[in-house]
């Protein structure tokens, strides 16, 4: 007989705190896996647990949502396994640790909500923090603000340029940027007015650089 009582109900995993918390769990997984399963099976944690550590010196966001997310989609692969496993598809079994690379369509998805909830959190924060304070003139600027901030692919893909040279993203920004006569401080950035600017940089310049320039908004 089974005691099927609330007390022996299995416990809801903690939500994870941190990109260790993740990678621990499943290293765990891969050294109980190499003494006592097939090969497949440690093979496919061993997958996973690479996977996360090439993620971990990425610049993907590690807010408790990003984690939740992470945990979610390594949790939905480990269990595709599983029913492969169960069900006896041997060619779904070797196929199993395609996934676990950040070029496969499944993360890429994941990926990608994972940047929008980032830019939605920051431009609510940037909105938040902007009532109460005096707003920065383009000459005025704090000890913090030539902060070097690196850009993303996936924005640098999208700025308009003039001739070969990519706008300035600081210099649409309410900080500003030293540069004078269309020349940017980086020799291979320029200064100039877009007729229009892409959503995404849009957010990554509310994100970064504290907001729009008033003749940008």
């Amino acid at each position: 007989m089974s005691n099927f009582s609330r007390k022996n109900a299995l416990q809801i995993p903690p939500a994870p705190e941190t990109f260790s918390t993740i990678i621990g769990a499943v290293e765990v997984m891969c050294a109980i896996t190499q003494q006592l399963y097939k090969p497949v099976v440690h093979d496919t944690l061993v997958a996973a647990a690479n996977f996360l550590g090439e993620l971990r010196v990425s610049d993907l966001p590690v807010s408790s949502e990003s984690l939740a997310e992470i945990a979610a989609w390594i949790d939905d692969q480990l269990e595709l396994f599983r029913v492969f496993v169960t069900e006896e598809k041997l060619h779904g079994i070797q196929q199993i640790k395609e996934p676990f690379s950040v070029s496969h369509e499944s993360f890429i998805r994941v990926h990608q909500r994972i940047l929008r909830q980032d830019v939605i959190a920051a431009v609510k924060l940037a909105s938040t923090s902007s009532n109460g304070r005096n707003h920065q003139t383009r000459g005025e600027r704090n000890p913090n603000s030539e902060k070097r901030v690196t850009i993303p692919i996936e924005v640098r893909q999208v700025l308009p340029k003039q001739g070969n040279r990519p706008i300035c993203l600081r210099y649409l920004s309410a900080q500003g940027c030293r540069g004078k006569n269309g020349n940017c401080v980086i020799k291979n950035l320029c200064h100039f007015k877009p007729a229009t600017l892409p959503e995404i940089a849009r957010d990554f310049i509310v994100k970064n650089y504290g907001g729009l320039a008033s003749d940008m908004e």
